[in-house]
């Protein structure tokens, strides 16, 4: 266990510039988090967070596997939550067992199958289209990847989605923002999303799991990349037909084409450049371009 106060973030510790979005955590006496809004423009996305991580608190209340910390009070500029002490994924994953990582699996699947279960309106393909269109052209304005952000607004225009639950979601449902203890997992860190499904949160468990950015971008061990491989081979079996979906594919690559702005480090670049290139559509662009 952490005995020490400081935050654990992606494995490393720190209590300044916690995340990409560069929001800042003060530690406050009575071991309490103050969270501040990262600027005035911001501000909206900001108050989003705050909200779903009090909706989630609220409906994981009588739940001991997965929660969230205590929202105490918020305003437009911070908030303050209740500080919880746990392990990184790194200490967890680096010596956890597979009866640990069969409850892991257990806390992820019951997550996503409830947000399933509990959705009562869908998104239809016309307006996954929009969503995704809008989403592509706010990218494309910062972006190295023009021509092949202008390629996939083609190919959603052209795609007929399925249409998808349109449910409560984390929005960056990674192993850096969890903290870890034997049987349970608290969340950190909501973000908001273009669009309202828990695919959403489906992507970012692949992101880690299967493709190891988070382990690409910290020093791991073959233990941590074991288990990590363990959970994706029972998460895709499970959730198979969601992730087959021609929109988590979109979403998978807009997750890469989304970090792009706010890394800042050359292996950083490399390797989100080699996920971005071995997308599921980048042959087909390169292929397009070359006739």
């Amino acid at each position: 266990m952490i005995s020490t106060v400081y935050i654990k973030k992606g494995g490393m510790k720190t209590d300044i510039n916690i995340g990409l979005s560069g929001s800042k955590l003060k530690i406050l006496p009575g071991n309490i988090i103050r969270k501040y809004c990262p600027d005035l423009g911001f501000a909206d996305r900001f108050k989003i967070q705050i909200d779903k991580q009090i909706l989630f608190h609220s409906k994981s209340a009588n739940k001991q596997s997965l929660f969230t910390p205590y929202i105490i009070k918020h305003c437009s500029t911070h908030f303050d939550m209740q500080y919880i002490s746990g392990e990184s994924y790194q200490d967890y994953f680096s010596k956890c067992t597979k009866e640990d990582l069969d409850n892991l699996y257990c806390i992820y699947t019951d997550y996503i199958k409830n947000l399933i279960s509990s959705s009562e309106s869908y998104i239809n393909s016309d307006e996954i289209q929009i969503k995704l269109i809008t989403k592509l052209k706010n990218l494309k304005s910062s972006s190295k990847y023009i021509d092949y952000i202008q390629f996939l607004k083609n190919k959603v225009k052209t795609t007929q989605f399925s249409k998808v639950n349109k449910t409560d979601y984390h929005g960056d449902f990674s192993v850096a923002n969890m903290i870890f203890f034997k049987s349970k997992v608290c969340c950190i860190d909501f973000l908001d999303s273009y669009i309202d499904t828990g695919i959403v949160d489906l992507v970012k468990l692949q992101q880690d799991l299967k493709y190891g950015w988070v382990l690409d971008n910290n020093t791991s061990n073959l233990r941590i990349r074991q288990s990590f491989k363990y959970l994706w081979d029972k998460l895709y079996l499970e959730f198979k037909k969601y992730y087959d979906l021609e929109l988590t594919k979109i979403i998978t690559i807009l997750n890469w084409l989304r970090i792009e702005p706010y890394i800042s480090t050359n292996k950083q670049k490399l390797i989100l450049d080699k996920f971005i290139t071995n997308s599921q559509y980048y042959e087909e662009f390169n292929n397009s371009n070359s006739r």
